[in-house]
């Protein structure tokens, strides 16, 4: 994310999660702003809950199993311009010591 950051020209923008804020509000300021030539519009991150597992040994059946647990981890937003699709968004949420999974979702904004 870094290198296509850097290549584009522009900074990973860190987004506290809140309610009140909203990514896509953001996006339209940077717009606003730049225009909407094709291009990287911006790469914003966030930590966010996802499902994880913790190992679990259950003392009375004396099993080692993984357990269903909640997690944070780092995702990143990438907003970009397609000449045919317009505005997209890829969400790519990173790897986490706790499990999380690593499965990238495009969207035509």
């Amino acid at each position: 994310m870094e290198r296509t950051a850097a290549e584009s020209g522009i900074k990973i923008e860190f987004v506290r999660s809140s309610r009140s804020v909203r990514k896509e509000d953001r996006v339209k300021e940077i717009l606003e702003k730049r225009g909407e030539q094709p291009c990287v519009v911006c790469i914003l991150s966030a930590m966010e809950p996802c499902g994880s597992y913790k190992p679990w040994h259950d003392k009375k059946t004396h099993k080692t199993y993984l357990k269903p647990d909640d997690g944070k981890c780092l995702h990143y937003y990438v907003y970009c311009i397609d000449e045919d699709l317009g505005l997209c968004s890829l969400r790519v949420p990173t790897w986490c010591p706790s499990g999380c999974s690593s499965t990238a979702t495009a969207t035509v904004v």
